[in-house]
């Protein structure tokens, strides 16, 4: 329902001058958008003067249709020409600089004190929900005072002023214009439903599973033994894992933009409403012409589909984006920008992924690939934000006498303003009684990964270290650490919102954290900025190196603390996850390929989770890292199994990368690929080597995951475009494989797994058994007596085979164990 404020006035006529209308009424309007109407006292007046902006900001708690606002005359020194701007507001100043609306118009002769201003611009202005701020400054002469409060007459407003661009900084502080909004409001979104909590989204960038440090019950210990970086610091996210649950086995998509997709869509790359397979093309081959051409694929997710933001924002939320997007603003045009796609703020998010430069000149953020919403942040480091912000999180650096020498912001930091700023905005504004969903998207640690890129008092810090034996370069660890910093910060603000030490304000139970990393960790041209050792390969890769993550889920209270679980997650898991975690459906009419695991989360114990298989399809080359291939991860019989079929066996990564020559792509006798990596972390040891023995251990286990890959690629449905490779040479499109192309493995020269002698010797009471044996493996000998219980003889274990037969002879003293077999492992 919307609803229409007519606003009646008596006394001056009005004048125009320029497009806005000026009039003088003779009484406040009772009916307003936003309104501080009854001073408390009579306060400070607010001079406007020429060359100086000042205004003050209010909240919409809707849509609304903006038709003018109306002011108090405190006095009158010169008469003249004003002008009126509308910005957007973030924590009561304007933070984009440009305005949504700049007009002018005539002071009206006459007027005095005590009267009122009414401004009525020349058409509506549509805003929607949020804060914003009005704004006047005195343009050819005009020098006049309008009338405040005296005292904090309205908690969601603050006056601002500056002289000069670009910052603005609060002015008379506990005090608020009188002042009113004129317009309409539609009626307001729906709500969440009670107790949906506030959600922080937080994914750094390239970070791969082994680059924090956070402790025994992080998402990098498995079976007691930590694989977390051995140089990086990250105290605070080690304590959000002390706070939280950790995931061991977290898994996305290879690179920024595929992951970024899946999240927010909720849908695998083939599924309609996603699309997004690679960065920019599913053609960037290492060198030459492939054997097969990609096809075409969006770079953004359908602007036709109901993004996770567009999901919580239509059902009660609030929302915001900081940092990186790259999924906006290519195929999709403007329509995919995150403020078009369900987000109420954007700070900084575009099309671009990597930062091009982290620090701002000139406080604003030089590099075009940084979005302009960050700039607000931008400003100079000063002596009183180093102190307040970056002192108490410095950990070992000094970061006063660092960023006093050298001040220029860094965006990592600016982001952490920016998270931080909203929410205090959030806290005070017109939607404070429902929840916020915060997506914080750090550019850290994306390349370039370079000294003149990192912050400068933590890589001082880091270069006066000793290296570890995996992780060494200062640079990188520097950028690491400033996304812990900001992790930090945005934990002390929940637990304590206004900084006044008492935490009785808290907003930490109300709060669901969530943090993960967009692909593993990543190298460079000029070196690796980070080594995912002990897992394969790096960012770009189907192996773990490049898709398995790092998971931290905290919601005190809720979320059991310092707790791990091995479930299996996929990037398409959150969207739901997230709308239970709120109490809401799933949008109705469309195919998500996610599973939720937030009734998981909040029992781990005692509401398992066992996820169906994981998928990936990808068309496509991508350098040295990716050749076409097919994917599935499954969990069978308490045991983690990769399966991959490469189109392309013979292509291969970077012949003159160290990297790529140990771990990357190598040149194959088959097409498939199959890893336990549960117990080969590294995916060294292919199952599917053509070894009889491995065949008879896992040939069931590849051919039942080849058959589910079959069903899962060949689904079907109007949202479904599994899209196929095309052969060069022929140019016809090149089918999925099937189970039928695994090759079944004979055995060498005849010789068959079995038992080829077995005596008795009934006095002796001694067993001789031999049998076929292969290099390699290992082979139990156990007996029963009923052919439902078996156990391994004494000293009968893990014998190690070699090419030929094997025989043994051990005692058999119970005479009614009758039954002898030999169990092949690995």
């Amino acid at each position: 329902m919307k609803y229409l404020f007519i606003v009646l006035f008596w006394g001056f006529p009005a004048s125009l001058f320029g497009d806005l209308v000026i009039s003088t009424p003779s009484s406040f309007p009772a009916s307003l958008l936003a309104s501080n109407s009854v001073p408390l006292s009579r306060g400070n007046a607010l001079e406007v003067e020429e060359g100086l902006e000042k205004g003050q900001s209010f909240s919409l708690g809707s849509e609304s249709s903006v038709t003018g606002f109306v002011f108090q005359v405190d006095q009158v020194v010169s008469a003249g020409n004003f002008g009126v701007k509308i910005y957007d507001v973030l924590d009561g100043l304007p933070w984009v600089s440009s305005p949504l609306l700049s007009e002018e118009g005539e002071l009206p002769a006459g007027i005095g004190s005590g009267d009122f201003l009414q401004v009525l611009l020349p058409s509506a202005l549509a805003l929607p929900r949020g804060s914003y701020s009005v704004v006047l400054t005195g343009v050819a002469g005009a020098d006049f005072s309008l009338v405040t409060s005296g005292g904090d007459a309205y908690g969601a407003g603050l006056i601002a002023a500056r002289s000069a661009p670009p910052f603005w900084q609060p002015a008379m502080e506990g005090n608020d214009l009188v002042f009113g909004v004129l317009g309409s409001a539609s009626s307001p979104t729906d709500r969440a439903p009670a107790g949906a909590p506030n959600i922080i989204f937080i994914m750094a960038d390239d970070f791969g599973w082994t680059d924090l440090r956070t402790g025994m019950s992080g998402p990098n210990v498995l079976k007691g033994v930590n694989y977390g970086s051995d140089f990086y610091e990250t105290p605070n996210l080690a304590r959000l894992a002390s706070e939280g649950l950790s995931f061991t086995h977290c898994f996305v998509q290879p690179n920024c933009a595929p992951t970024r997709a899946a999240i927010l869509s909720g849908q695998y790359s083939p599924r309609s409403g996603n699309g997004v397979y690679a960065v920019t093309s599913l053609n960037r081959p290492q060198e030459g012409a492939t054997e097969f051409i990609g096809p075409g694929q969006r770079e953004d997710p359908s602007p036709d589909h109901t993004l996770l933001s567009e999901s919580l924002r239509g059902r009660g939320y609030v929302t915001a984006h900081v940092g990186k997007y790259h999924v906006g603003n290519k195929n999709g045009g403007l329509a995919t920008m995150p403020e078009n796609q369900g987000f109420d703020y954007n700070f900084g998010g575009n099309e671009k992924g990597a930062p091009g430069s982290y620090h701002a000149v000139g406080e604003v953020f030089a590099s075009q690939n940084i979005g302009p919403g960050l700039d607000a942040f931008a400003y100079d480091f000063t002596v009183e934000y180093i102190n307040e912000v970056l002192v108490p999180y410095a950990n070992g650096s000094d970061p006063l006498t660092e960023l006093t020498m050298d001040p220029e912001k860094h965006v990592e930091r600016a982001i952490g303003d920016a998270a931080l700023a909203f929410m205090n905005d959030h806290l005070k504004g017109a939607l404070s009684d429902r929840p916020f969903f915060l997506q914080v998207h750090p550019y850290a640690s994306h390349g370039p990964v370079g000294d003149v890129h990192a912050p400068v008092e933590l890589l001082a810090k880091y270069r006066a270290l000793p290296g570890g034996i995996r992780h060494f370069h200062p640079n990188f660890a520097a950028l690491v650490e400033s996304v812990d910093q900001t992790v930090g910060r945005i934990l002390d603000y929940l637990s304590d919102p206004n900084g006044d030490g008492d935490e009785a304000d808290s907003i930490a139970d109300e709060t669901m954290i969530v943090f993960t990393t967009d692909n593993g960790g990543t190298d460079f041209a000029s070196g690796p900025a980070t080594d995912n050792d002990p897992l394969r390969h790096l960012k770009g890769s189907f192996y773990n190196g490049g898709i398995r993550v790092p998971l931290i889920v905290r919601w005190p209270g809720s979320v059991v603390a310092g707790s791990q679980t091995d479930s299996l997650v996929h990037a398409v898991d959150f969207y739901p996850t997230l709308h239970e975690a709120a109490g809401l459906a799933m949008p109705a009419g469309i195919r998500f390929d996610g599973t939720s695991f937030m009734a998981h989360a909040l029992s781990p114990t005692g509401t398992a989770r066992d996820r169906e298989s994981i998928f990936y399809h990808f068309p496509g080359y991508l350098d040295h890292r990716a050749r076409p291939c097919e994917v599935v991860i499954s969990r069978i019989e308490d045991r983690d199994y990769k399966l991959i079929y490469n189109y392309d066996p013979d292509y291969v990564g970077a012949p003159n990368s160290v990297e790529d020559n140990e771990e990357g792509l190598k040149v194959l006798s088959s097409n498939w690929e199959l890893y336990d990596y549960s117990r080969d972390l590294g995916e060294r040891n292919n199952l599917l080597d053509g070894s009889y023995s491995n065949w008879l251990l896992y040939g069931e286990v590849a051919t039942m995951m080849a058959d589910e890959l079959t069903l899962w690629l060949g689904q079907g449905g109007s949202d479904w475009n599994a899209a196929l490779l095309t052969n060069r040479s022929t140019g016809q499109f090149v089918p999925f494989p099937g189970s039928a192309g695994l090759e079944h493995v004979e055995a060498p020269g005849g010789k068959d797994f079995k038992v080829v002698s077995f005596g008795y010797d009934m006095g002796a009471e001694m067993v001789t058994i031999a049998w076929n044996a292969e290099a390699g493996f290992l082979y139990d000998i156990q007996v029963s007596d009923d052919l439902q219980m078996w156990w391994t003889v004494d000293g009968e274990e893990n014998i190690v085979g070699e090419n030929g037969e094997l025989e043994r002879t051990f005692s058999s003293t119970a005479s009614d164990r009758r039954f002898v077999r030999i169990r092949l492992h690995d």
